[in-house]
């Protein structure tokens, strides 16, 4: 079969009319079908390429067919302006060694590509055998391709390619690896050292998986450039080898050496104290239990065509460590090798890393720089009292990140708790509009009209919910808020939920999800994950109508909640927390102003995420351990800025919070959720000119200018999924300890808002003896009740009313019509 030429649509040019080689034996083939990448592969493949991304900041040159091009999918224009071809595998480069060779073969290369069209230039490059020809015109190039690509001479299989000769700098640019300062300067200054150090160099880089066509050194910086064949095994050398493979290696067998070590000396105990494992189950088991501190996964592990296969095995292993914060380094094809054994080792899970810490620590920094976007790693260490840490000042006014707006209904205990100590509080803005990115508002109450105290849309948001939601939409929201919660079980989650009572999918993407998402500040996935009652019994008790908050910010309101503490560090950096033992106290080891400091107390109470306890624990029981490390967490982005492409469209639809959701097909940053939410300060800050355009958004589907950020932050979330109600059960029974003590929200089960992180520490201060006596809910100043109905009337009834608006005018024209 032949291909095409460009502009033929499905014509086939005679056989009379294509070139006949001389001397040369031609094989038509079908191209190869592509086998199927499997889930791991691709996973794989993707983390490789942001890794070549991040390494070599240039875009990778895209080779493309003559068939590929007439389908439009090329990047480097249309044929009729493509002119250059490539030939590859079309010589072999041992025939091309003698001068003599090497001009018989361009003169008969010249002859059989002159007969598609007039060459301007022809070059054949000795040390691969390719040839590059630019004909006069495109009709030329794209003959010369439908001829002789994917065809087979003297064994060899060809290809011929279009590309753009303005981008084969490129490719060559592509084809280039830099090692940095590989070598001593001083070492090159000397001929003779000079010699030695290069063939140090190429015995190094000369190894699988490609030999180098050329290697250089700069003797004024140390650098090293490897040339290679192709952009392809140039990006599978930076991959592959370089630091990152040198120190897994170094790593594993430094931690392979001691466990051996330990082995030999006492067996028994040294199955206790393992500090890595191998198989699929033993591995499995570790990151379980949360003993896997890393997660090394062989990258060449094909698809497998039955179900639950070895890939399918390793990316549910995958998903798990994920799902317990675990870090996972795509490194080594023969990890059996680096570990020395003669089996076939798929993944590696790593328990402890004494003995190995500087290699440890070089590996996780190496690994992190290649990452497009890496990881924030937890800690404990904050330059102000927490509620403060990212207040912004503007004028004489303080902006909270994140705003600690709460519900005074609901937060029964942080209302309580801020009334013993002084914290006054005052109303805050409630009005909310939601839109799709870019877009007008598609529901609205900025305009203060209310029924009974609840904000309702104005007329043209009536029309616009209208047109965007569906009967059913709105019939479903009605559904989930008023039904009973009675016979809920805590393992049920939303998404197991909405399938059940078979919620439509336009309500749930369209209204719920976006809702739910941005109360929690968390992906669609994990919300799903969320346990149903846990979010209907937070929205029976909380909504918009009387929000309030604290009225000189957080900043003053931290200082005044530890007005009573004796001594207050900030700054500092917790390196080791044991529990009491019978001869000695709890105690704490921390790092302040440089030096290290070890204190006893009678009790310690951890107050920080459950992932950033587990890196300065350093005695707890293992079962406590194994709880902490079960607690998953999502990390939330934050942004004050004064670009307005992070709010509506419509200026008149601007609200204090302005809930915006990513259009159909709209391609995400890496870390950012599906939904925004947008806090307009000015609804608060009226007074501060300087407040008119500012903006605080969470979770920013693009980027705001530059120019125009004034803060970032990130906040570390944790999750909750159907596993959790037992979790929580769990934490509160294994509570005091060696007199350790765990307060924060993931031991508490409720949404892991400001109130739950309260009702945390009360319940750890009634355990230790100090019960608080606050007054009760009924007592309690609230702007307006808050129920069920309330709740759903927040967006439920405009749009029931909203429904009826349209509806009866259209039923009573059908009746007459009748």
């Amino acid at each position: 079969m032949t291909r095409p030429a460009a502009g033929e649509k499905n014509s086939r040019a005679p056989e009379t009319s294509r070139p006949q080689p001389n001397s040369l034996a031609r094989i038509h083939h079908e191209r190869p079908k592509k086998k199927k990448l499997s889930t791991l592969k691709k996973r794989v493949l993707k983390d490789r390429a942001a890794k070549w991304a991040a390494f070599h900041n240039h875009i990778p040159i895209e080779w493309t067919t003559s068939d590929q091009a007439a389908e439009g999918g090329t990047n480097f224009g249309t044929n009729d302006l493509v002119r250059t071809v490539v030939a590859i595998h079309l010589v072999d480069p041992d025939e091309v060694h003698e001068d003599d060779e090497y001009d018989d073969t361009l003169e008969d290369v010249t002859v059989q590509f002159g007969k598609h069209g007039k060459i301007l230039s022809l070059s054949l490059d000795r040390s691969t055998g390719s040839i590059s020809i630019e004909y006069e015109d495109a009709k030329g190039a794209n003959a010369a391709v439908a001829a002789m690509n994917n065809v087979t001479f003297g064994g060899q299989h060809v290809s011929c390619l279009l590309v753009d000769v303005h981008d084969q700098v490129k490719c060559k640019l592509q084809r280039q690896v830099v090692v940095d300062g590989f070598c001593d300067v001083a070492e090159l200054e000397d001929p003779d050292e000079f010699d030695e150090v290069q063939s140090e160099v190429q015995s190094t880089f000369g190894t699988t998986p490609h030999t180098p066509e050329h290697v250089e050194m700069d003797r004024t910086t140390g650098s090293i450039r490897l040339l290679y064949a192709s952009p392809k095994q140039a990006k599978e050398r930076v991959d592959v080898g370089g630091e990152v493979e040198g120190l897994v290696v170094a790593f594993l067998g430094r931690l392979m050496s001691l466990q051996e070590r330990a082995r030999l000396t006492n067996p028994l105990k040294a199955k206790k104290t393992r500090r890595l494992v191998f198989g699929l189950r033993e591995v499995k088991r570790g990151v379980k239990n949360g003993k896997v501190v890393c997660l090394l996964v062989a990258y060449n592990i094909d698809e497998c065509a039955a179900e639950g296969g070895l890939d399918d095995k390793v990316m549910e292993l995958i998903d798990l460590a994920r799902l317990h914060n675990t870090p996972v380094i795509f490194s080594l094809r023969k990890l059996g090798k680096a570990l020395l054994k003669t089996i076939r080792v798929s993944c590696v899970g790593v328990y402890n890393v004494d003995g190995a810490n500087e290699l440890w620590a070089d590996l996780k920094k190496k690994v992190a720089a290649l990452q497009a976007n890496p990881p924030p790693q937890p800690d404990c260490s904050e330059k102000a009292l927490g509620m403060g840490v990212h207040t912004l000042r503007v004028g004489d006014q303080h902006v909270d990140c994140p705003p600690r707006s709460f519900c005074a209904s609901h937060y029964v205990n942080l209302a309580a708790m801020y009334e013993e100590a002084g914290v006054e509080i005052v109303p805050y803005p409630g009005d909310m509009s939601f839109s799709d990115f870019g877009e007008a508002a598609f529901y609205c109450h900025a305009m203060g009209w209310c029924i009974g105290g609840l904000r309702l849309p104005s007329p043209w948001h009536v029309a616009a919910m209208l047109r965007k939601f569906s009967f059913r939409a709105i019939y479903d929201h009605v559904q989930f808020f008023l039904s009973p919660l009675d016979d809920i079980l805590p393992t049920t989650t939303l998404g197991e939920y909405v399938t059940t009572h078979q919620f439509s999918h336009e309500y749930l993407y369209g209204i719920l999800l976006p809702m739910m998402t941005m109360i929690l500040t968390c992906s669609n996935e994990a919300c799903l994950n969320y346990p149903v009652g846990l979010l209907k019994t937070y929205l029976s008790k909380s909504n918009a109508v009387n929000q309030v908050v604290t009225k000189h910010g957080s900043t003053l309101a931290a200082a005044q909640l530890a007005k009573l503490c004796k001594t207050i560090l900030v700054d500092t950096k917790v390196t080791g927390v044991w529990q009491a033992t019978d001869d000695r106290p709890a105690r704490i080891a921390y790092i302040t102003d440089g030096l290290e400091h070890v204190e006893e107390f009678d009790h310690i109470v951890v107050s920080s995420q459950a992932c950033s306890a587990l890196s300065f624990l350093k005695d707890a029981d293992e079962a406590m351990m194994e709880l902490l490390a079960a607690v998953p967490h999502e990390t939330a982005q934050v942004v004050i800025h004064r670009d307005p492409v992070l709010m509506p469209r419509d200026r008149r639809d601007w609200s204090f919070y302005n809930f915006i959701t990513a259009k159909q097909g709209q391609k995400l940053k890496p870390g950012i959720v599906e939904n925004m939410v947008t806090l307009w300060v000015a609804k608060f800050h009226a007074k501060e000119s300087d407040a008119e355009s500012l903006f605080q958004t969470w979770n920013p589907l693009v980027d705001p200018r530059e120019d125009l950020v004034l803060h970032r932050a990130e906040f570390l979330r944790p999750l909750f999924t159907k596993t959790s109600h037992e979790l929580v059960k769990k934490i509160r029974a294994r509570q005091g300890r060696g007199n350790l003590w765990f307060s924060s929200t993931y031991c508490v089960y409720a949404v892991p808002l400001q109130e739950s992180g309260t009702e945390a520490a009360v319940e750890v201060a009634a355990m230790m003896g100090f019960p608080v006596h606050w007054p009760s809910k009924e007592n309690q100043p609230v702007v307006a009740s808050s129920s069920w109905t309330s709740s759903s009337w927040m967006i439920g009834v405009p749009l029931v009313l909203s429904a009826a608006i349209y509806v009866l005018p259209r039923l009573a024209i059908n009746l007459k019509t009748l």
